[in-house]
């Protein structure tokens, strides 16, 4: 069971990093692929949940016991990429959200309540933004499930570091 989440996990995890990369280039994917949101979420908090009950029942001492030092390492450039990536993206949509109204108009609005007319450039660039920082959380989130649910053999020591 562990080894499916482990490559479930994996997959959602390139699926995020194509969306990632898909924004960069500014294209606006449906908005199903924000579901990607709520699996992240449960393969993160089920993984840690598994990893902390499973170091108190045998006294390990780290979550990521077992892994070996270059993924932890990546995942920790995968925080800073994320937290840089938050600011740029997100910190730069300002206030509003874009919408697309039936007669073919783009409104940025607020509380659902329009608030100005925006230009379909405007409105591709506002939804890549939006994009690029939910999934550049989605790929942090994702990473550390995939780190989480790494197949660690019962009696392997840790690697040195």
């Amino acid at each position: 069971m562990k080894i499916v989440v482990f490559f479930i996990s994996i997959i959602l995890f390139l699926i995020s990093l194509g969306t990632h990369v898909a924004s960069k280039f500014r294209i606006v994917l449906p908005e199903a692929f924000y579901s990607i949101h709520f699996f992240a979420i449960l393969l993160f908090a089920s993984g840690l949940f598994l990893k902390l009950f499973q170091n108190k029942s045998k006294e390990k001492n780290g979550v990521f016991e077992g892994i070996p030092p270059i993924f932890t390492t990546f995942g920790g450039i995968l925080v800073l990429y994320a937290v840089f990536n938050f600011f740029s993206s997100l910190g730069s949509v300002g206030n509003g959200v874009p919408h697309v109204v039936e007669n073919g108009k783009f409104y940025i609005s607020g509380r659902n309540v329009p608030k100005r007319e925006i230009t379909m450039e405007e409105y591709i660039d506002l939804k890549s933004k939006i994009s690029s920082g939910f999934s550049g959380h989605w790929l942090l989130f994702l990473y550390v499930s995939v780190l989480l649910w790494y197949p660690v053999k019962e009696n392997q020591k840790p690697e040195d570091t």
